[in-house]
């Protein structure tokens, strides 16, 4: 557990967490706290730690609005050889406290963060571990309203974590926000390709483990050497609207689709010849079929997460010769599973038929019919396509052309 900052120690004893006088009982917003200097949303304040004290507290009130407002808290001007350790304390209704960022170092430029709901009272706590001298900096609190699930992530410090593969949207608060990502890949992982696609004025950046800067752009995927951390930036380039969406997504290059269910709801009769089976009826005959593929990362183990797209091909097949019917793209869910339904519709090469069959019953009934018993669905990767000589990427069905119903035969 990390060490409680020396200011959040020092508020425990010196500052009590109680009403002030004459303030009314509050179901909804903790009440004002003693001893901590009231603040607005918005100003720049230029404020100090005096000669006698090692402590300063400031405290303010999140906007009354829907949502759950993200609070960012600036400080600038810290002497640069001096340790200042800057604490953000939410208090509740029922004046308990918690800490939710901490920030303890020599930088003369600070930022800290958190996320709660409207109506809040935030303490933010500036000490010093000895006293002597007037520190003097300015100190601004701000609020962002829609923060996507990966917030606060504005600093490198609390850089959200990115997998080998993964899909996210996101987006920036203001012209002045950035968001910060750390990808970590699996350990055998040697490459990562990283993608980015976003509206006209956010720009991302890459910085891998030996240093080195990589722009990235809208649509164009760029491919890094996963053997050291990669830290990924977004920021806006001048003037952008609040809430500008991005979307970033990893992936290993080597990951892969493998079919791993296929079947068919339609009615249709199922007396089409099997494959090699003593009695009629193919498992997977149909003219449309419900398919799941399931994508595994590069060491055939690990499913990847959601978001990364699949296609689906579906062929008649008949020796060296295909016939394509169908295809669409799909994105997989948190298990990365991807499904679809491809209608196949008319058989197009390969067509056996027609076959007469009937029913094992008393006064059977008689069908004819036509049908391929090779067709195939395929699943790939775009961008990571593979050939269609694994077996193990596509599953075979039987695709019936045409039932010709005769009636019963004495």
């Amino acid at each position: 557990m990390r060490p409680m900052s020396f200011a959040l120690a020092m508020v425990m004893a010196p500052i009590s967490i109680q009403a002030s006088a004459g303030t009314p009982p509050n179901t909804e917003t903790a009440p004002p706290v003693a001893g901590c200097d009231p603040i607005a949303i918005g100003p720049v304040y230029d404020v100090s730690i005096e000669v006698t004290s090692r402590l300063e507290c400031f405290q303010l009130v999140t906007p009354d609005d829907p949502g759950r407002p993200k609070l960012d808290v600036n400080f600038a001007g810290f002497h640069a050889d001096e340790l200042h350790d800057v604490s953000l304390v939410r208090v509740d209704p029922d004046s308990s406290t918690h800490a939710i960022a901490t920030d303890s170092s020599t930088d003369a430029f600070r930022v800290v963060q958190a996320i709660g709901p409207p109506s809040t009272r935030w303490l933010i706590l500036v000490g010093r571990t000895t006293s002597g001298t007037v520190s003097q900096f300015q100190l601004q609190a701000t609020v962002a309203y829609d923060g996507d699930r990966y917030e606060p992530n504005d600093t490198i410090a609390k850089a959200s974590v990115l997998r080998g593969n993964q899909r996210i949207e996101a987006n920036l608060d203001n012209a002045a926000d950035a968001d910060h990502y750390l990808i970590i890949p699996r350990a055998d992982q040697k490459q990562t390709i990283v993608e980015f696609d976003t509206a006209a004025g956010v720009t991302a950046k890459l910085i891998d483990g030996v240093d080195q800067t990589h722009m990235l752009q809208a649509g164009r995927p760029i491919r890094m050497d996963s053997s050291h951390p990669i830290f990924l930036s977004v920021s806006g380039i001048g003037a952008i609207d609040a809430g500008a969406r991005y979307s970033l997504r990893t992936r290993d290059p080597n990951a892969f689709a493998v079919v791993s269910r296929i079947h068919s709801n339609e009615r249709i009769s199922h007396l089409a010849p099997g494959f090699g089976l003593s009695v009629p009826g193919g498992a997977n005959a149909a003219r449309s079929l419900e398919v799941e593929a399931t994508v595994f990362e590069g060491d055939g183990k690990t499913t990847v997460g959601a978001g990364q797209r699949v296609a689906f091909h579906a062929y008649d097949v008949e020796k060296s010769n295909s016939w394509l019917l169908t295809s669409t793209e799909i994105v997989t869910n948190d298990d990365g599973i991807a499904r679809a339904t491809l209608a196949i519709g008319a058989c197009k090469g390969g067509v056996r038929g027609p076959v007469r069959m009937h029913t094992p019953s008393n006064r059977p009934e008689y069908w004819d019919i036509s049908y391929n018993p090779e067709s195939i669905v395929l699943a790939m990767l775009p961008g990571n396509e593979q050939r269609l000589q694994p077996t193990q990427y596509w599953i075979p069905f039987q695709h019936v052309c045409k039932e010709a119903y005769r009636g019963y035969r004495p």
